[in-house]
């Protein structure tokens, strides 16, 4: 197509190196330089030709990885070679951890075409690219889909965002049952305290007052856990990001608007806990109280 300034097919297989189950992808060396930036650390994609291996920093690390090691693969229908490292690079979002070329693949195991990664030719806009050509290929090919750099990212966050309306459900179930536990937990107080309560109601405490005295308690309680929860769930968040390569976290934000409304929302449910204790006290007989014992 005329469209299509450079294109490279990927495979994937999976190989046995050094006693475990690798995901590695296969690609075309001389396609591969044209379309991926895998900013190499050392060694070049050049060495794939010979059944080479590309590998991603952090495996290479943990297997005390130079260029020019070798390591005995494994393939599916059980042949073996001999790969030589022929590069380490620094950017795995895409390609992944390990990387071999076509040809290595192909003289040892028949693997079905996964994807392809196209690059357009010149500067044409994406819409004048796709049409006509996009609607001829899908109506051949049923399987086959066309997508824009935007299109790709936009269905990756479209999966992280569902991920994220997931643990956001689960936040509210763990708000109704914080809920639940913390007006248990003020009914107790409330019964414990009878005779307490009702000496304060016997000196001139009004029944408004010991309703706003458990609503505080439990505002203490609620924002407390809310502050520490906050604070322990940023820290965790910033080890995790840590732990993840740049390539796919490389800046760290706080929503500080969400996690004020958290804050706020753990403040109403405070309140809401809080009813049925502070009327419990509220209507309290001051001399049944007293006489508790």
């Amino acid at each position: 197509m005329p469209e299509i300034g450079a294109s490279m097919p990927v495979r994937g297989t999976q190989l046995q190196i050094d006693g475990s189950t690798k995901d590695v992808g296969a690609v075309d060396p001389t396609a591969l330089e044209s379309l991926l930036n895998l900013q190499m650390e050392s060694g070049s994609v050049a060495g794939l030709e010979q059944d080479g291996i590309l590998v991603y920093k952090d495996p290479a690390k943990d297997l005390d990885l130079q260029i020019g090691d070798t390591l005995d693969a494994t393939f599916t229908n059980g042949t073996r070679k001999t790969l030589t490292v022929a590069g380490i690079y620094d950017d795995a979002s895409i390609a992944g951890n390990w990387l071999i070329s076509l040809d290595t693949l192909d003289a040892a195991v028949n693997s079905a075409r996964r994807l392809l990664r196209p690059r357009p030719a010149g500067r044409q806009r994406v819409a004048e690219r796709r049409a006509g050509r996009a609607d001829t290929l899908t109506t051949k090919f049923p399987q086959l889909k066309i997508q824009d750099q935007a299109q790709y990212l936009d269905e990756a966050e479209g999966q992280v965002d569902q991920l994220l309306v997931m643990i956001t459900v689960l936040l509210a179930f763990v708000f109704v049952i914080a809920m639940l536990g913390i007006a248990i937990t003020l009914a107790l107080s409330v019964y414990e305290r009878t005779r307490e309560i009702g000496l304060m109601r016997a000196v001139g405490m009004t029944r408004r007052q010991a309703r706003r005295m458990i609503r505080g308690e439990s505002l203490i309680v609620t924002l407390f856990g809310g502050l520490v929860g906050v604070v322990l769930g940023s820290a965790i968040g910033i080890a995790l990001s840590k732990a993840v390569p740049k390539t796919v976290i490389n800046t760290i934000s706080f929503p500080f608007g969400q996690m004020g409304t958290y804050v706020v929302a753990t403040a109403v449910v405070g309140l809401l806990a809080a009813i049925y204790p502070a009327r419990k006290a509220a209507r309290m007989n001051v001399l049944a109280a007293i006489s508790t014992t």
